[in-house]
């Protein structure tokens, strides 16, 4: 059975233009679009979209798919995603990918398992999620393909704004040295809060300090590990921004076995406002990700494109709250310099 990808390759263009031609997109070239058309007539391909049409069944079942459901983030989208698909009749088929590339989304698309997909991650190009969803209404409730594949709706949170605010709140405090614990830069979501990090320096007219940004994973042993390594440093900056709790919190045990005290010599912020935030000694002051408000949004929007309803935004982003608590304090050494 021919594949999208056999047209691709026949045609000499990428899945993805294969994919904007086969459903009507205007900006694809006439010429092409004329390739691709001839490489389907002369290989008999017959999209799933077309194969999906001759069949009226509804299996009312959503693909929902997650890279670690232990994180707990992503449980939090996926408990926001099953309060709405349940209320609605529907029921979630669950796959965990532990960020492989490798699963069985194909199958159950290609025998018409389920009527749409939320995604809330996915380690794959452009040209392969055309590949493994073509013709299957998704949602993105994930930073990591939002940006690659523009024309799929998607819901998220501003992670410029949300970074903003975390370094006005510390600034405000009198803060002017703050370190930045962020993820790796192949992931949107990391990128745009060390966007969000430099400008609020930049609002606040501070200088940037390259040797206090460290790249990380995300994870509590990442947070522990560049504690350590900014400990190295002659001149410890007075804050810390963390692009997670996790790593917030594994910085807060690294910090306190050597003699460091939270607020008192380093003032913490995390993200995400995980549950054992609240309960670390002290408790964690973070950017609240409304998590299942998120997931809530995405089934929603996925319903609205099963029952054949327009959306009113392609894109959807939820605000983000700080959430005030113990891990910060002010630096009156430099609020009484006036800088």
């Amino acid at each position: 059975m021919m594949k999208m990808r056999d047209v691709a390759k026949y045609a000499g263009v990428s899945v993805a233009t294969v994919s904007r031609v086969l459903k009507g997109d205007s900006n694809v070239k006439q010429s092409t679009k004329e390739k691709v058309l001839k490489a389907v007539k002369e290989l008999n391909y017959v999209p799933n979209t077309l194969a999906r049409n001759l069949s009226n069944m509804q299996s009312k079942k959503i693909l929902v798919v997650v890279p670690k459901v232990s994180n707990s983030v992503f449980s939090s989208v996926f408990h926001g995603i099953q309060n709405v698909i349940n209320e609605n009749g529907y029921q979630v088929i669950l796959i965990e990918t532990f960020n492989r590339r490798d699963s069985s989304v194909p199958e159950l698309i290609k025998d018409r398992t389920v009527e749409g997909a939320i995604l809330l991650s996915a380690m794959m190009t452009e040209d392969e999620f055309e590949e493994k969803f073509q013709g299957l209404p998704v949602v993105l409730a994930t930073d990591s393909l939002r940006e690659r594949v523009r024309s799929t709706p998607s819901v998220s949170i501003n992670n410029v704004q949300a970074a903003e605010k975390a370094v006005h709140y510390l600034a405000n405090l009198g803060h002017r040295r703050i370190a930045y614990f962020g993820g790796r830069p192949d992931a949107l979501g990391a990128r745009e809060r060390l966007e969000g990090y430099k400008k609020g320096f930049q609002q606040y007219g501070l200088q940037i300090d390259e040797t206090l940004i460290f790249e990380g994973d995300w994870s509590l042993k990442s947070g522990y590990e560049l504690a350590k390594q900014l400990m190295s440093q002659k001149k410890l900056p007075t804050a810390i921004f963390a692009v997670s709790d996790n790593m917030a919190i594994g910085a807060i045990r690294a910090l306190s076995e050597q003699g460091v005290r939270i607020p008192e010599d380093i003032s913490i912020v995390g993200f995400d406002n995980i549950a054992v935030s609240e309960y670390v000694t002290p408790a964690l002051t973070t950017i609240e990700q409304p998590s299942v408000q998120i997931g809530e949004k995405a089934a929603e929007m996925l319903l609205k494109i099963l029952s054949h309803q327009p959306l009113e935004q392609m894109h959807v982003e939820i605000n983000s709250n700080l959430i005030i608590r113990n891990s910060c304090k002010r630096n009156n050494e430099i609020l009484r310099k006036g800088g």
